[in-house]
């Protein structure tokens, strides 16, 4: 599916991990009402391995997984 022009949404995170890694990316509270902060890299690396470790694919956007 895709989100914005012809690249998808997935081609776009991949984009800003290798462009500025460190950059605050998401804010959220947590379950004990305090806020937390993930940068590019930290939510691209937490979301490949939630993906991982439900499929078995290892795959994060600066490390796309080999078929």
């Amino acid at each position: 599916m895709d989100l914005i022009g012809t690249r998808c949404l997935r081609d776009l995170l991949e984009e800003k991990v290798a462009l500025c890694p460190h950059r605050e990316f998401l804010v959220c509270e947590d379950r004990s009402d305090g806020v937390r902060t993930f940068t590019y890299e930290e939510f691209d690396r937490r979301a490949a391995a939630s993906i991982n470790s439900r499929t078995g694919f290892v795959a994060t956007a600066s490390q796309p997984a080999r078929r």
